[in-house]
């Protein structure tokens, strides 16, 4: 059994004597780490408690448990109070969390109020196996010539290269994998990026593809000794969910599913909304090759999103964290968290430090855990899984003294360094690490060069169209759309490229786009203060900003005009 220092072991008393942990989990764990003599790996504390409680919470029941992580989640809230220890990947009972089970065992404990996992849920019952698949090499003569049949759209070609091949696609090929897509689709839209970046197809615009000569070429030369089978032989092989999207998803159907199980968009979703930055980040972190790939060096999976400020970086930032974890909000029971660095934030905020002990006072301290050590244990226990953690902001404080041992740790994933008060950090490989920064700050030379050289930088730019997917109900928004890009034209002429405007401007619920008066208003209110921080005070400069506003809203309504 782990120790526990006089103090920590004060407070669980404390906890003991009368303050119950409202949690369900707490005194099962407690049992099993007991019965396991008083250490146990994660699984085989959940397989225990499974033993101990058959009789009182139903397979559908622990299976919605398991799925939503709530033992694990209540042993995070314990080790907090002291009640376990242990190192990542191992739970120890402490003296305090056999002192707090002496005392509350014989405890009631309500599992009625626990759900039960529909069978139709996406997870299924099915445990999650590895099954073989198609190699992704197989991929490219069918991709090339669902192009050169005319198709340009993504899902048309996603169609037709399952409807021409449909008899010889292998079972394992519909199954679904932990991302929620089908690993079929997946795979081929996989390749479309491939083959952009061997030049061999092209994206004209947005969600419009086509085959190019050299494309062209290559079809000629290798579909008259292409054969699938030759791909299906290999060792090609992915671990998936509990049921084949065969009978599931046909047709239109198929095409229109952009929605992963857990009811956020999925990663190759993402790709429509922002296919550049999506390239880019895939192959930054390669979430392809699954959380815990099995290379012989880990992939530092850190990149940072930049650009002009209201380009709606931190939105993406959580889009991507929602498509990776399928949890919707940040938070303890969420893998996915977000912090905010600022000129205060210190290592001992990010990593861990010494703290006054409140609690007891008397001039005493404590070692507290930050945020980051805190997702890094979880994600370390949980390897199957993608934790992400966002950095918001990340310029805004030090970040060379923030991260500390930290800048070593997350490119080199897969060795342990010592930290600075005592014990190891060691990133896991399936932990994202995801930032965001303004490019038009001044800050942003202060990165320090050894930070920059660890993390990809992704820059997201102004996109008007995005007016006109949000906002195009109302009747202001083609107006608005024309004036943002006609505006910042004349911001990337006068100043640069990083002191443009992004479409969050645009996008306040509070001021509908209902015409010319919203416009002069997003001017006053947000516009026109922020160029007399840029202009520092040039008049001059500020009255032709105001005319080529107006100039902007005037060619925009003519323009409207002329068309109806």
């Amino acid at each position: 059994m782990a120790n526990i220092g006089r103090d920590e072991l004060h407070a669980s008393q404390n906890v003991s004597a009368g303050k119950v942990l409202r949690r369900t989990w707490v005194i099962p764990i407690l049992r099993a780490l007991r019965d396991l003599g008083g250490s146990a790996s994660p699984k085989a504390t959940e397989k225990k408690i499974r033993e101990l409680y058959r009789d009182e919470v139903t397979d559908l029941q622990f299976a919605h448990v398991l799925k939503t992580q709530r033992i694990r989640f209540d042993r995070f809230e314990m080790s907090k109070k002291g009640l376990i220890g242990g190192v990542p990947g191992r739970w120890d009972l402490t003296d305090a969390g056999s002192a707090y089970l002496e005392h509350h065992e014989n405890d009631p404990i309500d599992f009625t109020s626990i759900p039960e996992l529909s069978t139709d849920d996406s997870g299924s019952l099915d445990e999650v196996e590895t099954v073989k698949t198609t190699a992704l090499a197989a991929f490219e003569i069918p991709v090339l010539r669902a192009l050169q049949d005319g198709h340009a759209a993504k899902q048309a070609i996603l169609e037709a290269v399952v409807a021409r091949h449909q008899d010889q696609w292998l079972p394992g090929d519909f199954r679904t994998m932990s991302n929620g897509h089908e690993v079929l689709r997946y795979r081929a839209s996989w390749m479309l990026t491939t083959l952009k970046n061997s030049g061999l197809v092209r994206n004209p615009a947005r969600g419009l593809w086509e085959i190019t000569d050299v494309g062209k070429r290559r079809l000629e030369e290798a579909e008259s000794t292409w054969n699938i089978q030759n791909y299906q032989d290999s060792e090609s092989k992915v671990r998936v969910g509990g049921r084949s999207t065969r009978l599931q998803r046909t047709g239109a159907e198929a095409g229109s599913a952009r929605m992963t199980p857990r009811g956020v968009l999925g990663w190759n979703a993402l790709a429509e909304r922002f296919p550049d930055a999506h390239e880019q980040l895939h192959r930054r972190l390669r979430p392809d090759l699954g959380a815990t790939p099995a290379l012989k060096r880990q992939i530092a999976r850190n990149a940072i999103l930049y650009g002009p400020p209201g380009t709606g970086k931190t939105f993406v930032a959580k889009l991507v964290a929602q498509a990776l974890t399928g949890n919707v909000e940040p938070g303890p029971d969420s893998a996915w968290r977000i912090v905010q660095f600022h000129p205060s934030y210190s290592y001992e905020d990010f990593i861990q430090g010494l703290r006054p002990d409140l609690q007891h006072g008397g001039g005493k301290f404590e070692l507290r855990t930050g945020p980051f050590l805190q997702i890094c244990s979880e994600a370390e226990e949980d390897p199957d899984r993608f934790y992400v953690l966002i950095i918001d902001e990340i310029n805004r404080g030090d970040p060379a003294r923030i991260f500390g041992e930290l800048l070593y740790a997350i490119e080199y994933r897969d060795e342990s360094v010592e930290l600075a008060l005592g014990g190891q950090l060691k990133v896991p490989p399936n932990l994202i690490i995801l930032g965001t920064m303004n490019s038009v700050d001044r800050s942003v030379a202060l990165v320090d060069y050894a930070l920059r050289r660890r993390f990809g930088f992704v820059r997201v730019d102004p996109e008007p169209e995005v007016l006109l997917e949000v906002r195009g109900g109302e009747e202001g928004a083609t107006i608005a759309a024309s004036v943002l890009e006609a505006f910042n034209k004349w911001l990337e002429r006068e100043l640069d490229r990083e002191h443009v405007l992004g479409h969050s401007f645009f996008l306040d619920p509070a001021l509908p786009l209902t015409g010319i008066d919203a416009l002069n208003a997003i001017w006053e209110d947000s516009v026109r203060p922020l160029l007399e921080e840029y202009l520092y005070g040039d008049v001059a400069r500020m009255i032709q900003a105001a005319e080529a506003w107006k100039q902007a809203i005037e060619a925009a309504v003519a323009k409207i005009e002329e068309v109806a």
